[in-house]
């Protein structure tokens, strides 16, 4: 595996916002792999998603923590690009 390549990642599918074990491929980049070559982070790529879509991650530019089992890397968590202005102090 290499940084800054495209891979195939799986992230949670919802039904009203409840996961009931169904996963779905989409494409993100690799940022950082652990030594163990388990667990990385990923940046989810547009997949032209939507919101509607019910993935657990949708947006593009999401920060993904997966894990590497059977070969597969499977989302564990995510971090979504704050959608509220960013306040500075003065």
């Amino acid at each position: 595996m290499e940084i800054g390549q495209t891979y195939t990642v799986y992230v949670r599918v919802l039904s009203n916002e409840e996961w009931l074990g169904a996963w779905a491929p989409v494409q993100a980049r690799l940022e950082w792999l652990h030594l163990d070559a388990h667990t990385a982070l990923f940046t989810l790529l547009d997949n032209d998603l939507t919101e509607e879509d019910e993935y657990a991650f949708w947006q593009s530019g999401t920060l993904l923590l997966a894990r590497q089992e059977e070969r597969e890397w499977w989302v564990e968590v995510g971090v979504e690009e704050p959608t509220y202005p960013r306040y500075t102090s003065s």
